[in-house]
């Protein structure tokens, strides 16, 4: 099966719980486990976050679009947001989270619960995140 899921929600921490359930029952309906359901629901709860709090500076008023993009045993997710850039922090592996280091810690579940993270400033000055997870 091959298939293209696009929608376009507030910035809105308040729709978190159901972005969750709704890339959890996509997951479920291509094949993949408790366990990969539970990690791509982290990463999205954490890329979300990331956006809300980063590059909307927690403006509840603006649009995230989100893309799944389904295929056999793959399920890509695309972010977009009109924020603020994030290139920096993209530029390497996080280290593990540290009680001396606050901060970093979403973006380290992310790289260990996905097969691939790519950022990008698109050319229309909006962010992109697009991150993998195949299915084992």
């Amino acid at each position: 099966m091959s298939a293209t899921l696009r929608l376009h929600f507030p910035s809105d921490p308040r729709f978190l719980s159901a972005l969750r359930a709704m890339i959890g029952s996509v997951a479920e309906m291509i094949g993949f486990g408790e366990k990969e359901v539970g990690m791509l629901q982290l990463a999205l709860n954490e890329a979300v976050t990331n956006i809300i709090r980063h590059s909307l500076k927690n403006d509840f008023d603006r649009t995230i679009e989100l893309e799944l993009e389904l295929a056999e045993r793959v399920l890509e997710v695309v972010l977009r947001d009109d924020g603020e850039p994030a290139v920096e922090v993209f530029d390497c592996r996080p280290a593990a989270p540290s009680p001396d280091r606050p901060g970093g810690t979403g973006l380290f579940l992310m790289h260990e619960c996905l097969d691939k993270i790519q950022y990008e400033r698109l050319s229309d000055n909006r962010n992109e995140l697009r991150f993998v997870k195949n299915h084992e």
